[in-house]
């Protein structure tokens, strides 16, 4: 009895990404388990379920076998080349492809590329600015390498708006304590003279008696000759 075609056809993908090992019975289940038509599966059945059967064997640690040069295993090249199957895309659309650490790893690649230096903290905020939709690793590379420069350029301006503000507030600060330096000795000044001009009268009121008798005396004097 033939095998269905979604065993033939899963098989031949997974043997292109260098995946083999998988049982006919692990396929069938697979597919089943995702309520697939294993006799007229379509191109997103086939990669729906090598896809599952990839996700399974990071869990359950099945045993694989690289894809090799030397692979001589007739009857699977012939099952690839016999039935039927749609071109495979570049990269399978899932939305586990990329993990959080992949994307700060793909993140942090990219920046070094581009010769800036990103902070942990910054690598996750850029990372999480990139699409959803966004899951295979060329890609996010692309799209993470135009957030990365509209990053910089937005902190930049952020820190060139700090450093202008604490500019400003220290030159504010410096005019208030001068402005306030000048009022000390203006005030001092003030004082100071206030002070001169009370001694000065005060001399002025000592001399004043003095002066009055010996006017009355050279007036007697003058009478007397």
């Amino acid at each position: 009895m033939a095998a269905p075609v979604i065993v033939s056809r899963v098989r031949a993908t997974l043997h292109r990404q260098g995946y083999q090992g998988f049982t006919q019975e692990q396929i069938l289940e697979t597919a089943n388990s995702l309520k697939i038509d294993i006799d007229n599966p379509t191109p997103e059945d086939t990669k729906a379920v090598a896809q599952a059967l990839k996700d399974s064997s990071m869990q359950s640690k099945p045993e694989i076998i690289p894809f090799s040069e030397t692979d001589t295993n007739e009857e699977l090249i012939n099952q690839e080349y016999t039935t039927p199957i749609a071109t495979p895309m570049l990269s399978t659309p899932s939305p586990t492809s990329l993990t959080v650490a992949q994307k700060q790893t793909l993140t942090q690649i990219q920046a070094q590329q581009l010769g800036i230096e990103l902070s942990q903290l910054e690598i996750t905020e850029v990372s999480s600015m990139v699409a959803t939709e966004i899951v295979d690793s060329v890609g996010y590379l692309q799209a993470v390498g135009e957030i990365i420069k509209q990053f910089i350029e937005r902190r930049n301006n952020q820190a060139s708006a700090l450093i202008s503000e604490q500019i400003t507030n220290i030159a504010t600060i410096i005019n208030t304590g001068n402005e306030q330096l000048g009022d000390i000795f203006n005030g001092a000044n003030r004082q100071l003279s206030e002070i001169v001009s009370q001694c000065k009268q005060r001399r002025e009121d000592y001399k004043s008696p003095y002066a009055s008798r010996l006017e009355s005396i050279r007036e007697i004097l003058q009478i007397s000759q």
